[in-house]
C-alpha cells in the first residue's frame, strides 16, 4: 500500500525528469510505463526515509539508457555524455514540477 501511495504522490515529478531527457512526450510515457513496473518489482530494495523520487528518478535513468537505442533513429537524440551530464539538474527541477503545475 506504502508503494502506490508514493507512486502516485511522485509520479508527476519522475515524468518530468524522464520527459526532459526525453524529447518525445509518447516515449517518455512509455518510459514512465516501465519505470513504475521496475519500481514495483524493485519496492523492497527502497530505504523507507530515503528520497522516493531520486530513487525512482535513478531507475528511470537506466529505463531511458536502455531505451536508447530505439531513439537512435531519432532527429534529436542526446549523446550519453551529455544526458549524464543534464540528469542531475533535471532530477533536482522534477522536485519543482508539482509546484508548476
Amino acid at each position: 500500500m506504502r508503494l502506490v501511495g508514493l507512486w502516485t504522490q511522485h509520479q508527476r515529478k519522475v515524468f518530468g525528469y524522464i520527459h526532459a531527457l526525453v524529447p518525445s512526450r509518447h516515449d517518455a510515457d512509455d518510459i514512465l510505463q516501465e519505470t513504475g513496473m521496475v519500481v514495483c518489482r524493485k519496492f523492497d530494495e527502497f530505504k523507507e526515509g530515503t528520497d522516493f523520487v531520486a530513487w525512482a528518478c535513478q531507475i528511470a535513468f537506466w529505463q531511458i539508457k536502455a531505451a536508447r537505442q530505439k531513439f537512435a533513429r531519432s532527429k534529436v537524440v542526446f549523446d550519453d555524455e551529455l544526458m549524464e551530464a543534464m540528469a542531475p539538474q533535471f532530477a533536482e527541477m522534477a522536485k519543482e514540477v508539482d509546484a508548476r503545475h
